[in-house]
């Protein structure tokens, strides 16, 4: 008997190693097997830290202070101090960490962050905060919103709109962003406008969960305008409608705070032929300062896309099409009286086959 091995570099077919007997053999019997190396050992860990922020996005007003604990965790056989700073945070706000220092490893290290609005803009920032030992370096970064002062006891104050829009039989689903100023407990108002050209019956619209449909007004079975309304929560997701057939589209959402938890007082639609300028429907409310809202789809066969002008007293929001036919605009303007609306105009850039409006008053809170 011989025994013997050899290392194959390269996975394949090994060679046919011999063996020299030093006298004739009746027979020989052999085997060969070939063995699996241990895999290499994971390097160990550097030595370093880490830094988390929980939670990493913060939200707060006027007035209100927000905290988010900071955890500083060790790696490898790291030990040492490290030293923590903050970095910006908006004009007039003020930002700390607490403690500045902290001695990490073994064991974790625990800071707190706080933030302060102070005199400070609303809007959305970035903080950093930024954790220093020696010659390393880490961070950890916060968004940081600051939610705009509530309106006025009894008026109401528009937080932002956002739009979306679709090509002529292009989707079965529309939809359109939350405005990026709407805060927790504002209303939005979505216009929603939706055709086929070559539709012979009109398309089914879904409404989103937690939605609701204030009037949708149709032409014929080849357009239809929608608007619904929502209170907005945190985390709410941008709505989705479903049609029942392709369609082309356009959807621009409108954010408003300081609205009644019974939102809408009065509601209006309209449908109209050929023209450049058209008339939002008036309606009559029955309080004082609710805003009327109003909003205009309207089809072009112009082959230019269309923009919109509104002229005063109204707020123009949305002007927007869809590189096409269809096209949308949203404005709103103050009623201080309860009484008859005004018919508020809309100019087209382009002539129109027909359009499609509505007007709603909000009603405020308070």
């Amino acid at each position: 008997m011989t025994t013997g091995d050899a290392p194959q570099s390269a996975a394949g077919t090994s060679p046919p190693f011999p063996a020299n007997a030093s006298a004739l053999q009746n027979y020989g019997i052999s085997y060969a097997l070939a063995l699996n190396p241990a895999g290499s050992p994971p390097a160990p860990p550097p030595d370093d830290f880490s830094i988390v922020a929980n939670p990493t996005s913060l939200t707060s007003s006027q007035g209100s202070s927000v905290t988010s604990a900071l955890t500083i965790t060790p790696s490898g056989a790291f030990s040492g101090t490290v030293s923590l700073s903050v970095s910006g945070n908006p004009a007039g706000s003020t930002a700390a960490v607490n403690p500045t220092s902290v001695t990490v490893g073994p064991a974790v290290g625990n800071s707190t962050l706080t933030i302060s609005p102070g005199t400070a803009a609303a809007g959305t920032y970035t903080v950093t905060v930024t954790g220093v030992s020696g010659a390393l370096t880490h961070t950890a970064p916060v968004s940081y919103t600051i939610a705009p002062p509530p309106p006025p006891a009894g008026t109401i104050a528009f937080h932002g709109a956002s739009t979306n829009s679709y090509p002529s039989a292009s989707t079965t689903v529309v939809t359109a962003a939350i405005p990026a100023g709407a805060v927790p407990g504002d209303l939005l108002v979505a216009s929603v406008g939706f055709g086929n050209t070559s539709a012979t019956t009109l398309p089914a619209i879904s409404t989103p969960a937690g939605w609701t449909l204030v009037r949708r007004v149709d032409h014929g079975t080849v357009n239809s305008l929608s608007v619904y309304w929502h209170v907005y929560a945190k985390g709410d997701g941008a709505p989705v409608w479903t049609t029942s057939q392709s369609v082309g589209g356009a959807v621009s959402i409108s954010a408003y705070a300081g609205v009644s938890a019974t939102p809408i007082d009065a509601s209006a639609v309209n449908d109209a032929g050929a023209a450049s300028t058209y008339s939002a429907p008036t309606l009559v409310t029955t309080g004082p300062n609710e805003l009327v809202v109003i909003g205009f789809y309207a089809h072009s066969a112009s082959g230019a896309p269309t923009t919109w002008t509104v002229p005063a007293p109204p707020a123009q929001r949305s002007n927007f099409n869809n590189a096409g036919s269809r096209s949308m605009t949203t404005a709103d303007a103050l009623q201080a009286a309860a009484g008859t609306s005004r018919p508020f105009a809309a100019n087209a850039s382009v002539l129109q086959n027909y359009a499609l409006a509505y007007a709603i008053a909000l009603v405020p809170a308070g």
